[in-house]
């Protein structure tokens, strides 16, 4: 027998298998994790085929399989190979996130100084570049060893040379170690009644004529149980000499149990009141069913864009449908955007599927994340919620796949490879399991929307709308100044022009507006949210004297102040981008000039603000300071929703799905930070937030309002927002992006590439630029686009200069067949942002 495999290594060839042969005593089927010899070491590879015949020659066998496999079902494995021909990596690559958390395994090379050569100096003093390997030498610690490749990022691939001139001479060591397993299943010892034909009576008066009551006690513990209990449970009621006794008393025996970390165990679900539909929920339902329950083939009638305003019961709609999932005997994955979504979201389906639910995100323990793994591929969960990777949950009887607010850029993968797109991704998964796939969004990404409109290049989906609130019998009162929305049961939205507040000499970062709302809010009792994308007290300090920015010294962007009056904790300038802190100086490094201004204030000011116009309310900050995992989001989000004044003060947190209809009051502090980033997709986004924020407030039976304030308050996708007016806004934004050709219109490639020296990055990106120009001047039918090199931004990341290319046409990773990279080089198809 021989088997195709997919091995853990880079190579050129990203599809490329590899043939080993399978050892008599070894059994291998598709989607096993196996062991193989690949040059001089052993490498972990994914079984992708097995054949009984091979036209290879010299084949090699395996080494090993791992156990309790097959890991990856194979309409996954036609993902993962999708994923790896589209996205440019190695199908291995692509693998990694179906694996069970834990499970990729590596061999590193760690380097250390030879404690037993002789004096460097002298080893280095006949050489040819003494200087040069000294300095990387002086990179090592004396008594510890570093991973070399992490070495080579720091002294730059051209200075690689120099460390193997220094291990070749003694003078440092090599060694190879396998990294630890991350994760690993728990096994505790239980007790359980020997079942040798004695009755539990029979053991109890043996007991008591022995006058050992504990011991009987403890065996009718036992059989009360009627199943095996913890050693460490019983040790604690009857103490651990009580329990050797009647161990050794052969009465009763240990078993090993494994122990399930499940993050679900200490958890209260409420119930909640299944409300009737609405006509538009119930037509969208049943067309989810009719897909859901259909064997028809034709894929684009198992896609749908829900297209509902915010507050339209969408979430409703996804509980509907996993109903109908279940009941046809499949399962589903709901996946959101954040984190901080998946405590409301968790609840809501938790108390409809009581035992149902299983949980995949980065909240979570590596332990908890394994043990849901594994209970999710033996079938013990009927739905799946999580972030990104939960789309890769081993479900092998999918019938349906929820995207919830699936316009949210967190959906797409920039930081590693694969370099995916959640969405993408799903409608593949869907495709080949013939799943039913759902994307759900008020204010979809222009892409989905214009698919939902027509068939675009064969690609269409079905667009099922929800044009009004579930509180829709309560009317919007317009006012003169406010913008008029499109329905009943909408926040009123008012639009503050802060050219007019400074005129007027108001120099607050709160509009009067704003501050008359809040007062009338928090009076009446309501609960008011504030918004502000952007984190910290301020975003940069400068010198008035001399004008100088403090910067990060590793990634050259501006430091962001940071300062806790509450906890009397000293102010501290932090890098959002590497965490480098440094405390907060009185005057400036560069002048020696003691006016130090703030600039362009964030969640902490804010916060400094509201409490000083409230000091007697209770103040709320939610971003990513304040809540770092789940369980802070969760308590955060509850004390919000006590009863009492409250007034949250938040980043985009708290604009991505909340359903809180106390909060009667909306503000956005500044919305044109947005527009000032330099993206073509800073208009799309700003609109999104702005649309998706307000539409938090107005959700009870009274009406609410939303305040906007803005130094271009006739921007369209400001104006479009107040109205939560989508289609006004897509009518605009989409003419706008024909006229550039920017996506939909055309697809881009974004090249990157980095090194610890700024020269060294520019002409590696030149060198590339030329080539891709010299193959598209002798392939003139191949219709792509070069732009660049150009910095990226920031210009300087953890210390190395970026620079990048754009590639943009119909199809341009095609030129990337003919054009390979080398090593260095990021390739992120799709990208969200091309800065």
């Amino acid at each position: 027998m021989y088997v195709d495999v997919a091995v853990d290594f880079s190579d050129k060839d990203r599809l490329r298998r590899y043939t080993y042969s399978v050892p008599s005593n070894l059994s291998v089927v598709p989607g096993d994790l196996l062991w193989v010899p690949f040059g001089y070491r052993p490498i972990q590879a994914i079984a992708l085929s097995v054949s009984d015949s091979t036209e290879t020659e010299n084949v090699r066998p395996i080494d090993s399989v791992v156990p309790d496999g097959p890991f990856i079902s194979e309409h996954l494995l036609r993902v993962a190979e999708w994923i790896a021909d589209y996205y440019r990596t190695n199908i291995f690559r692509a693998c990694v996130a179906m694996l069970p958390p834990g499970a990729n395994r590596q061999l590193h090379i760690w380097v250390s100084k030879n404690p037993d050569a002789q004096e460097p100096v002298v080893l280095l003093s006949g050489s040819s570049d003494p200087t040069e390997r000294a300095s990387v030498l002086a990179e090592l610690p004396p008594n510890r060893r570093v991973r070399r490749d992490r070495l080579v990022r720091k002294i730059g691939r051209p200075r690689e040379r120099y460390l193997n001139a220094l291990v070749r001479d003694g003078v440092v060591i090599e060694e190879s170690i396998w990294n630890r397993p991350g994760a690993n299943a728990i096994f505790k010892s239980h007790i359980v009644l020997v079942d040798d034909g004695q009755s539990v009576a029979e053991i109890v008066a043996d007991y008591t004529k022995r006058h050992t009551h504990r011991r009987s006690e403890l065996i009718h513990h036992l059989a009360a149980a009627n199943e095996p209990v913890p050693r460490a449970e019983l040790s604690r009621i009857f103490g651990p000499h009580i329990v050797k006794a009647v161990i050794d008393d052969g009465n009763v025996k240990i078993e090993r149990v494994r122990v399930d970390r499940d993050p679900l165990a200490d958890y209260s679900v409420q119930d909640t009141i299944i409300h009737d539909l609405t006509p538009e929920q119930q037509s969208a339902v049943e067309s989810i069913s009719q897909s859901i329950q259909s064997d028809s083939a034709d894929e684009q009638n198992r896609k749908f864009l829900l297209f509902g305003v915010t507050g339209s019961g969408k979430t409703e709609v996804y509980l509907r449908a996993a109903e109908r999932c279940i009941e046809v005997g499949r399962r589903a994955i709901v996946m959101v955007p954040e984190i901080a979504m998946t405590p409301q979201t968790l609840q809501r389906f938790a108390s409809r599927f009581p035992g149902q639910i299983a949980l995949q995100h980065s909240g979570l323990t590596l332990g908890q994340r394994f043990d849901q793994w594994h209970r999710i591929k033996n079938g013990d969960y009927k739905v799946v919620i999580g972030s990104r990777s939960s789309i890769f949950a081993p479900v092998d009887d999918l019938g349906l796949v929820v995207i919830d607010e699936e316009h949210e850029w967190t959906f797409k993968q920039s930081d590693r490879a694969p370099r995916y797109h959640a969405r993408d991704v799903a409608e593949r998964l869907c495709r080949e399991s013939g799943a039913t796939l759902i994307l759900g969004s008020a204010t979809p990404e222009l892409v989905t929307y214009r698919r939902s409109s027509a068939v675009v290049n064969g690609h269409g989906i079905g667009r099922l709308t929800l044009s009004q609130r579930i509180n829709q019998a309560v009317p919007v009162k317009d006012a003169t100044d406010a913008a008029s929305n499109s329905g009943a049961g909408f926040a009123a939205a008012k639009i503050v022009d802060m050219r007019l507040e400074l005129y007027d000499a108001h120099r607050e970062m709160l509009s009067r507006p704003l501050l008359d709302a809040l007062r009338d809010n928090v009076d009446g009792g309501g609960k008011s949210i504030l918004f502000i994308n952007r984190r910290g007290s301020a975003s940069f300090v400068q010198c008035m004297s001399c004008g100088t920015i403090r910067s990060c010294p590793n990634c050259q962007t501006p430091l962001t102040l940071h300062r806790n009056p509450r906890r009397g904790a000293s102010n501290r300038l932090l890098c959002h981008y590497c965490s480098y802190s440094v405390g907060v100086e009185r005057g400036c490094r560069e002048c020696g000039g003691n006016g130090i201004a703030r600039r362009a204030t964030g969640t902490e000011g804010v916060e400094e603000a509201v409490r000083k116009f409230f000091p007697e309310t209770p103040v709320l900050r939610w971003d990513s300071d304040t809540a770092r995992n789940a369980a802070e989001h969760t308590k955060l989000l509850d004390e919000f929703q006590d009863k009492g004044n409250h007034i949250l003060i938040g980043t985009q947190m708290v604009a991505k799905g909340l359903d809180i209809p106390a909060v009667s009051l909306v503000g956005v502090v500044s919305a044109d930070i947005g527009l000032a980033i330099p993206s073509f997709r800073s208009v799309e986004r700003t609109f999104q937030l702005l649309a998706q924020v307000t539409g938090r407030a107005g959700r009870a039976d009274t009406p609410g309002l939303a305040i906007i304030q803005t130094f271009q308050p006739e921007h369209y996708a400001i104006v479009a927002a107040a109205r939560q007016d989508y289609e006004q806004f897509y009518a605009i934004e989409i003419e706008k992006r024909r006229q550039y050709s920017l996506p939909p219109f055309a697809h881009y490639v974004r090249l990157m590439y980095s090194a610890s020296e700024n020269d060294d990055s520019q002409m590696e990106a030149r060198s590339v630029r030329r080539r891709i120009e010299e193959y598209l001047q002798t392939n003139p039918k191949i219709s792509v686009e070069v732009a660049g090199p150009s910095p990226a931004y920031p210009a300087r990341l953890k210390g190395r200069y970026r620079w990048q290319l754009l590639l943009k046409g119909v199809n341009p990773p095609q030129v990337l067949d003919w054009v390979p990279l080398g090593r260095g080089w990021t390739v992120d198809v799709d990208p969200i942002e091309m800065i």
